[in-house]
């Protein structure tokens, strides 16, 4: 079997129900909010390992609590990450607005 090599980001999100994208400096109430795994690279490489593919990850995380869930769900999935490289800084994050019309908008660092 061939392998699959997936170079890219691993991302922390924080996804938002909103029920519109809030004005600048306007506060809106949300009606829920939900932690989850992402950033493209790492999306690919999860799905790709659940299909059945032997999978390994290129990528960096930083030394912080985010990297901890974004390692274990890599581990869970079964994705090789000996070419995943702990770094002295920040996981990536994202934080995104989910809106009832299905839309959303999400800002990445």
């Amino acid at each position: 079997m061939s392998r699959v090599i997936v170079l890219g980001a691993l991302h922390y999100d924080v996804v938002v129900d909103a029920p519109r994208l809030p004005d600048v400096d306007e506060t809106l109430p949300g009606s829920g909010v939900d932690y989850r795994f992402g950033g493209k690279g790492g999306n690919q490489a999860v799905a790709a390992a659940r299909m059945g593919a032997d999978v390994a990850m290129t990528g960096r995380v930083g030394r912080d609590a985010a990297a901890g869930v974004i390692l274990g769900v890599l581990d869970a999935a079964g994705v090789d990450r000996s070419e995943v490289a702990e770094v002295d800084a920040a996981s990536g994050m994202s934080v995104a607005f989910s809106l009832p019309s299905g839309e959303y908008g999400a800002v990445i660092v």
